[in-house]
């Protein structure tokens, strides 16, 4: 009888131990499983931009047909789609302007429309942590650190102070004249894919207080 019951008794012990290691191998996993599925809620990693990257025409904004707008369609500023300018709401690029036009000034137009169609058909981009070097088309190298902080930079209107800094995962960078004769802004948005670069500019014209937008996309080449 006592032999039973101290059999009995140690399976008892056997079976409560092995309950024990049960629930705390279920807490285990359950803390485990509360650790995979914890929210995420640092911010998100910042894109890296670097690569050459040409300009898609046909998803762009055509260049002259914007630009004929914000002057008023006073300029013969020529253009089209096959010197820089795709999207444009139906509009076209070609002749702007009359007869009345003067020449020397329509001349000096399509100059700097041209001069903007070479700067914006390419970008080389090195990017590295902060450091941000970005090369135009007319290979104007320009350096940027994505802190914030400000750097002088040339332009053709003379030398800017511009800064660059991320807000989500567009990279803004802003420039303007010691003159104030030209500010910029350019938003910079990285497609999922990483395949595609989108640059979304908006500037004030020289002398005056008007604004212009335009929207490139750009190609990652090889």
């Amino acid at each position: 009888m006592t032999k039973s019951i101290r059999t009995v008794t140690r399976a008892a012990m056997i079976a409560l131990t092995v309950s024990l290691l049960s629930v705390s191998s279920a807490w285990a996993q359950a803390d485990a499983v509360s650790d995979t599925l914890a929210v995420d809620v640092s911010p998100p990693a910042q894109p890296n931009l670097t690569g050459n990257w040409i300009l898609n025409v046909k998803a762009s904004d055509d260049m002259a047909a914007v630009m004929r707008e914000a002057m008023g369609g006073g300029q013969n500023m020529g253009g089209g789609r096959g010197s820089g300018g795709g999207r444009g709401g139906g509009r076209k690029g070609g002749g702007m302007g009359n007869s009345g036009d003067d020449p020397p000034r329509q001349a000096k137009a399509q100059q700097r429309l041209a001069r903007m169609q070479e700067e914006y058909s390419r970008m080389e981009i090195f990017h590295d942590g902060i450091e941000l070097n970005v090369t135009n088309g007319l290979d104007i190298s320009r350096l940027l650190f994505t802190d914030g902080r400000r750097m002088n930079i040339w332009t053709q209107q003379g030398e800017a102070n511009a800064t660059a800094h991320w807000q989500d995962r567009t990279l803004i960078v802003e420039w303007k004249t010691s003159q104030d004769t030209m500010s910029r802004i350019r938003n910079y948005t990285l497609s999922e894919t990483g395949y595609q670069l989108v640059m979304t500019e908006t500037r004030r014209l020289p002398g005056q207080d008007k604004t212009v937008k335009i929207r490139m996309v750009y190609d990652l080449g090889k």
